[in-house]
């Protein structure tokens, strides 16, 4: 038998023109997603004997009521900008897989609709020039998702796991310029949460911290030489994951002919051999960290030319 939703997806969009650089817009829909049909399908997948999957024919299409807000100011005469966005996205119904033991070694599993999920975002970016040297920067975004799925095993059927996370960045950087130097110093901090509610013992709170600079040195005659440094570490991470890393790379480049529309440059990519990478997936049931193999120090040449075309008026 079909089942039957009523759902109501109002569309708000409202846009706040305070001036032309300062304006504000918000965005409210919504939007449903209908199950497959081996989802609905009331016949036994055992394509793995140890492994069945069924369909719910009683299972409902998923309901997503989402929220979005943007705000964008600049000021011409003081040159600050700031940037705002953030959203929200509530689901009704959403599908998720249960897993039952209906004899030893053997699991069933099936989707049915569950309540409480959601996640959002935001994201904030701020600009302003100090004086005409330096200039200050800064960008934060974070993320929160709520999941559920179900734990089973063969004392337990299908207990409700509700997990919480969060992930937050921030970079905050100062930079000094003239003529002919141009020197940044810069901090990035990662933050990363997530809290279960049936395995307390797979709650994370990891950091990745970066600070460091960079130096870029303009000579005459369109040369220029840049340095990039950053002290990397990480706490939170299994066990020979939080090395700390010195990382250095840096660029000559050389403008030639007559229009300077070619450039020659010589790069160097971690000068004292010392990238590692790492990350880590966090999901409703399980927390993996992986470690991928990365490209050791290298150098590379390379050359580029700008073609400018103008149409001739007539």
């Amino acid at each position: 038998m079909a089942n039957k939703s009523f759902n109501i997806a109002p569309y708000v969009n409202f846009v706040c023109p305070f001036s032309k650089e300062r304006i504000l817009r918000i965005d409210v829909w919504g939007n449903s997603q209908q199950p497959s049909p081996s989802q609905l399908q009331p016949i036994v997948d055992d394509a793995n004997p140890n492994h069945l999957r069924v369909g719910n024919p009683d299972l409902k299409q998923s309901f997503t009521t989402r929220f979005r807000l943007r705000y964008n100011d600049y000021n011409k005469v003081t040159q600050r900008t700031i940037v705002l966005n953030m959203g929200m996205n509530f689901k009704q119904n959403s599908i998720a897989n249960r897993t039952e033991y209906i004899e030893e070694g053997v699991q069933k599993t099936m989707p049915i609709n569950v309540n409480g999920v959601c996640d959002g975002y935001f994201n904030f970016m701020y600009s302003m020039p100090l004086n005409p040297y330096f200039r200050l920067s800064s960008y934060t975004t974070g993320n929160y998702s709520r999941g559920i799925s179900f734990l089973s095993d063969k004392d337990v059927l299908g207990e409700k796991s509700i997990s919480n996370e969060m992930r937050l960045y921030e970079r905050l950087r100062v930079t000094y310029t003239n003529e002919w130097l141009e020197v940044g110093i810069k901090s990035l901090i990662r933050y990363n949460t997530a809290k279960y509610s049936l395995q307390s013992n797979m709650n994370v709170n990891a950091f990745d911290i970066s600070n460091g600079g960079n130096v870029e040195i303009r000579f005459p005659k369109d040369i220029t030489l840049s340095l990039d440094y950053d002290y990397n570490f990480k706490t939170g991470y299994t066990d020979g994951f939080d090395r700390p890393q010195h990382l250095l790379g840096a660029q000559f480049n050389v403008s030639v002919f007559k229009k300077k529309q070619g450039t020659i440059s010589l790069k160097g990519f971690d000068l004292l051999n010392q990238r590692i990478s790492v990350s880590r997936v966090v999901l409703s049931n399980y927390i993996e960290d992986i470690a991928y193999s990365t490209q050791p120090r290298y150098f590379m040449l390379q050359f580029s030319y700008r073609f400018n075309y103008f149409a001739r008026q007539k």
